[in-house]
Formats: structure tokens, sequence, C-alpha cells
């Protein structure tokens, strides 16, 4: 943890898409890290994950891990998730966002009949912030990261009107997921995020990282 400051004794953080790459490893180096946390990760088989489990419970016997199985890609999955959540807990520290979906052969509709690359990258990190906005907003220091394909943000083409992506020509634009809006505006515009900060989440903090972010890839 930074030394600006002291560890946390009660860190609340959920988790979705940490059962490998960035996720997993922000998971285990917070599970080392912080005296007692409580975490709760999302995915959908808590048999596959088990063995990894096993290993964070070594790593620090104080931590209270809990593996919730939901259907990450449907949004009424993830709002029994959230519901479960806060009914557990009167803050969360941090929401760390990082699934994703390596989709062929044009788009892949999930059962709320949206595409797959959409929903995990943008409608159900939406949907959680919405969510879980309350109890962040209950944390000292809430942080919210959201883990993407950084340097390859992109236009959608949205000029006749497939945002559904059924379209063969407009499949490519699942690489600009980020740009989200038909205007071309970006995930923190406040047509996306303002209803969030009428109920008093510093949208501040989102521009913020897309602008840090931004100076970094310039200098590359």
């Amino acid at each position: 943890m930074s030394s600006s400051h002291p560890a946390p004794q009660s860190f609340v953080a959920v988790f979705v898409g940490a059962t490998r790459g960035i996720g997993l490893a922000t998971l285990k180096a917070l599970t080392r890290a912080l005296p007692n946390p409580r975490f709760y990760i999302i995915g959908r088989s808590k048999a596959r994950f088990a063995g990894v489990l096993a290993l964070l419970n070594e790593y620090n016997p104080n931590a209270a891990i809990q593996f919730v199985e939901a259907e990450v890609s449907l949004i009424k999955g993830i709002d029994g998730v959230c519901e479960r959540i806060m009914n557990l807990e009167k803050h969360v520290d941090l929401l760390f966002m990082s699934p994703g979906s390596l989709a062929f052969g044009g788009p892949h509709y999930n059962g709320e009949k949206i595409d797959l690359c959409f929903a995990l990258s943008f409608y159900i990190r939406m949907r959680l912030i919405e969510r879980l906005l309350p109890v962040l907003m209950q944390a000292p220091h809430p942080r919210v990261l959201s883990v993407l394909a950084g340097g390859h943000e992109g236009p959608l083409f949205t000029k006749d009107g497939d945002i559904g992506l059924r379209k063969k020509a407009c499949y490519g634009s699942c690489s600009g997921f980020y740009r989200v809006l038909s205007d071309g505006n970006t995930a923190t515009d406040g047509k996306v995020l303002g209803p969030m900060e009428r109920e008093g989440w510093p949208l501040k903090v989102f521009e913020h990282t897309q602008e840090v972010f931004g100076e970094i890839l310039s200098q590359k």
C-alpha cells in the first residue's frame, strides 16, 4: 500500500475478472499486503477457482475471501451480486473490473441480446459502479479501477446505427469499446456518468485517470 495512507484494517474490495491476468495479479498482491481484507471475487465457476483460493488463503490466513458465482456478462447477474454484497457490507473501498472476451467470427450475443464484448467492457462495468455507488461512497478513500485495452481506443462505427454490431463491416469497432457514444465521447462523458455525479460520485476522478494515462501513452 502507498505510504501516504496506512493499511486499512477493514479493507473491502470487489473483483470482477480476477480469475486470471492483471485482475488475478492484483488480487494476489493485495492479499499479501493487507492485514485483514475482505474480498469478493465475482466469476462463473467457484470450482475452477478453488486452487487459486487455497493459495490466497496460504498467502494470508486472515483474509476473508468469498467467490461469488454469477454470469458476469449479464446485467441481471450483476444486479444479484451487487444486492448480495450491499446486504453484507457497509462500505466498499475498491471496485476492480477487468473482465474481457476475445471473440472471433462476428458478434456473440448473451442472453440479454447484448454483444459479449460490449457487455463485459462497458455495460456491466457501468452497472457495477451504479449499483455499488452507495457503499463506495461510505469508504474513506473509495476507488474504481477499470482495466481495459489501454492504447487501443478508437471510434465506433455507429453512423448506420449498428451499435449491436450485426453488420460484418462494423465488428472491428469492438477495439474501440472505450468510446461508446455516437458522437465519439468517452465513457467519462457526463452523458454516461452524469447521473452518478449527481448522486455524489466525484466525476473528476475518472477524468484525471484518463488524462494521466493519455500522457503516459503519448510518451511511448
